[in-house]
């Protein structure tokens, strides 16, 4: 369950990233109008709801709460690290 968390989460901030302007245009060469951006913060943010109702329906309010803080923590660091590194490589 941990690891579908950390996935679920990993993917969501990619797409919050992805709904950023200046991340889209490093990541992918161009930028989305607001539709696009729109739509991809709506996903994202459904799939972070998601990954929490996974948490607590896994660990129960207390413990799937700090485990989804913990599984949101991890990813999105990666997700930072991995966007630094491949701006300054572009």
């Amino acid at each position: 369950m941990v690891a579908i968390v950390v996935l679920l989460n990993a993917v969501a901030w990619l797409g919050l990233a992805l709904a950023m302007p200046k991340h889209s245009q490093a990541l992918l060469g161009k930028k989305y109008c607001a539709k696009p951006q729109l739509l991809l913060r709506l996903i994202a943010i459904s799939v972070m709801a998601l990954a929490v109702w996974l948490s607590v329906r896994a660990w129960g309010i207390s413990e799937g709460v700090i485990a989804y803080t913990v599984a949101l923590f991890l990813p999105g660091l990666a997700v930072v690290m991995l966007l630094s590194i491949y701006s300054r490589k572009r």
